[in-house]
């Protein structure tokens, strides 16, 4: 009996998380490392530098004079 689409398309064996992994391309590994690495390391540069405008924005802006707060009273008694 020929085999269908379905039987040529589809693995009806379900392949284990670790030999999956296992099955990875050394290659693939090493390149998404690196390129996490990359990724985290400019992260950390670009944290850096925001915080470091920041801590130079707030040195130079003043403080902002706080709104005086207005009590209304009640006249409905």
């Amino acid at each position: 009996m020929p085999k269908s689409g379905k039987d040529t398309l589809f693995n009806p064996e379900k392949i284990a998380k670790r030999e999956k992994a296992l099955a990875d391309n050394p290659a693939f590994r090493a390149i998404a490392l690196e390129e996490m690495a990359a990724r985290l390391k400019k992260t950390a540069r670009l944290k850096e530098l925001r915080l470091q405008k920041e801590a130079e924005t707030a040195l130079l802006e003043p403080a902002p004079k706080a709104k005086p707060v207005s009590v209304k009273r009640d006249t409905k008694r």
